[in-house]
């Protein structure tokens, strides 16, 4: 079809329509903006077998990662937040959120057993999601580390070579009961950090007490499901 003909049907873009049939194209490549989530999800057939959901659990955890791992190599992003999905027979779907367990270093993303191991701690908790048919886990609220080689802003508050002089000449004061205790309690968190779940989308009970998350509802582990 001729330039002209098709200008008879499509108007002024005939030009435009003549040239892409032809794979030429004259618009600028967009260069293609960071991605805000990651997910993996599957569907499958209704079950309450928590070794079953395990397994589905441990391939989502395995594909993710190895996402993540790429996010980390290719952009050094890591995210902040893991967030678990999942619909029941009944076609109740609810989605519940943890803190993203930490990296194993500084080069790669979370391991696959940690993000399957955070992911059950999760579902063992919400009351509605047996029998289940869908399962999601969804990496979220990626944020960049500092530029290597870049000065960190703290650097403006640093003691100046005098002040610290001075300070270390001097008796070292205890710190306040109050104060070690606070500390203490920080760490104690921070160690259940990855797996404690911080909310839902939607209320599925009474709001828990803030403090130490508590253990497990005992069940099949992790390591036994994905065998």
């Amino acid at each position: 079809v001729s330039q002209e003909a098709l200008g008879r049907v499509v108007g002024e873009r005939a030009r435009w329509v003549f040239n892409i049939v032809r794979g030429i194209d004259d618009e600028p490549i967009k260069p293609k903006g960071l991605i805000k989530t990651i997910n993996s999800c599957k569907t499958f057939n209704a079950t309450s077998d928590m070794g079953a959901l395990g397994r589905w659990m441990a391939i989502l955890a395995e594909e993710l990662g190895e996402r993540l791992d790429e996010q980390m190599a290719e952009y050094h992003r890591r995210p902040k937040t893991l967030v678990l999905a999942y619909r029941s027979s009944a076609n109740v779907e609810r989605s519940v959120r943890c803190v993203m367990p930490q990296p194993r270093d500084g080069r790669s993303g979370p391991s696959p057993q940690a993000l399957a191991a955070a992911g059950m701690v999760m579902l063992r908790r919400v009351p509605d999601a047996l029998p289940c048919v869908r399962l999601a886990l969804t990496a979220s609220d990626f944020h960049e580390p500092p530029v290597e080689g870049a000065a960190a802003i703290t650097r403006f508050f640093a003691p100046s070579a005098a002040a610290a002089a001075a300070a270390t000449s001097g008796a070292a004061k205890p710190a306040p009961a109050s104060t070690q205790l606070g500390d203490d309690a920080a760490v104690g968190m921070s160690a259940e950090a990855p797996v404690a779940c911080t909310g839902a989308t939607a209320a599925s009970g009474a709001a828990r007490p803030r403090g130490r998350s508590p253990s497990p509802v005992p069940g099949n582990s992790t390591a036994d499901a994905s065998a």
